[in-house]
C-alpha cells in the first residue's frame, strides 16, 4: 500500500519553542524527525534556518533566567508542623538535582550542544531545503513594498519565506502550515489569513491548512501518518524478541536506530527483550547495542517500569550514561 505524504511547513517561531516553555516538545519533533520523507515533505527554506540560528540565543535567554533563579520560599508560618522538615528533605534534593542540571545546561548552551540544538540539526538534515534565488528576493521586495503580507517591522523574512513556498511546493498539492505568528491567522477566527489563503489556492490550486502548534497538528493527523511507521517499528521489535543469532540482532539494532521515538510501551518491551533474549543479551555491551538503549532511555528514566529481572539491564545502561 502507497503511504500517505503530505506537505508541512513549521514556522521559525515552532522550532525556537524547543528553546522556551511550549506545547511542542522534544518527543513531539522526534516524531517528526521518524516519518519525514516517509508520511511527511518538510519544507525548510534557508530563511527559516536563519531566523532559528539568529534567534535562538535570546529565545534561551529568557527562559534560562527563569529556570537558573528557581526558588522556592517558605514562609514561618509554615514551620512547626510535621510536614514541613519532609518538605524541607525534598527540597534540598530538588535543590541539588537543580543546580546539576543548570551546570550541564550552561555547558551546552555555549557549544550548541543541546538536546533541542541535535534535533533541530537533525531534522534539518532530511528536510527539503532551499536556498532562496534572486527571483524569490525580487519578488518579496515588491511584496514588501506593495504592502501585502506576510511581514512585519520593516523586515523582508517572512515575504522571503512564503515566496520561497510558492516557488517549491508542487502545485496541486495541499499544504500543512504551522506557525504561532499572528501575522497568518485570520483576524476573524482560528484559520490562515484569508489574504494568503486566497493567493495560495488561486496560484498553487490547491489549499493550504493552518495549525497553531505541532501538537494540535499531530493531534488532528497522527493517526493516519503514523500507522505506517509504528507497524515497521513493531515489526522490528518483534524481529528483535525472536532474533536466533549476533548477526541479525545487529543488524535489527541498526534498523531499529533509523527512530528517534519510540512509545513507553515499546521501549519496556525493548528492555524486556534484553532480558530475555540471550542473543541481545550477550552482546548488550556492544557499542551499537548499548548506545541505541541508550539514547532509547536518555531522559525517559522515569517512564520505565522496574523489576526484579531488569535491575541489571538498567545498571548497565545508566552506567553508560554517565
Amino acid at each position: 500500500m502507497e503511504s500517505i505524504k503530505i506537505n508541512v511547513y513549521l514556522d521559525s517561531n515552532i522550532w525556537l519553542d524547543l528553546y522556551h516553555y511550549s506545547a511542542n516538545d522534544i518527543e513531539e519533533f522526534s516524531k517528526l524527525k521518524d516519518i519525514i520523507n516517509t508520511n511527511i515533505i518538510l519544507y525548510m527554506p534557508n530563511q527559516t534556518i536563519h531566523e532559528i540560528n539568529r534567534n535562538r540565543d535570546n529565545k534561551i535567554a529568557d527562559a534560562y533566567k527563569k529556570f537558573h533563579d528557581f526558588k522556592m520560599e517558605i514562609p514561618n508560618f509554615c514551620k512547626g508542623y510535621s510536614e514541613y522538615s519532609s518538605l524541607m528533605s525534598l527540597y534540598r534534593n530538588l535543590y541539588q538535582v537543580h543546580k546539576e542540571l543548570v551546570k550541564k545546561v550552561t555547558e551546552d548552551i555555549a557549544i550548541r550542544n543541546l538536546p533541542a540544538d541535535k534535533i533541530i540539526k537533525d531534522i534539518s538534515l532530511l528536510a527539503n531545503r532551499s536556498p532562496e534565488s534572486q527571483g524569490v528576493i525580487s519578488k518579496a521586495e515588491l511584496r514588501y513594498k506593495r504592502g501585502n503580507p506576510p511581514g512585519k517591522n520593516k523586515s523582508l523574512g517572512d515575504a522571503i519565506t512564503w515566496e520561497t513556498l510558492l516557488e517549491i511546493v508542487p502545485n496541486n498539492e495541499d499544504l500543512f502550515f504551522v506557525s504561532g505568528d499572528k501575522d497568518y491567522k485570520n483576524q476573524f477566527g482560528d484559520g490562515f489569513n484569508s489574504y494568503l489563503n486566497n493567493e495560495w489556492e488561486i496560484t498553487k490550486n490547491s489549499k493550504i491548512y493552518f495549525y497553531t502548534s505541532l501538537t494540535n497538528f499531530f493531534n488532528e493527523h497522527q493517526k493516519e501518518i503514523h500507522l505506517q511507521t509504528e507497524n515497521e517499528k513493531e515489526a522490528l521489535i518483534n524481529s528483535l524478541m525472536y532474533s536466533g543469532s549476533f548477526r541479525n540482532t545487529h543488524d535489527i539494532i541498526r534498523s531499529l536506530n533509523k527512530y528517534e521515538y519510540y512509545t513507553d510501551k515499546q521501549m519496556n518491551e525493548l528492555i524486556d527483550i534484553a532480558v530475555w533474549n540471550d542473543q541481545v543479551r550477550c552482546i548488550f555491551n556492544d557499542y551499537d547495542i548499548i548506545s541505541f538503549y541508550r539514547n532509547m532511555i536518555k531522559g525517559r528514566e522515569d517512564k520505565i517500569i522496574l523489576d526484579n529481572n531488569n535491575i541489571d539491564i538498567i545498571e548497565r545502561i545508566k552506567q553508560s550514561l554517565r
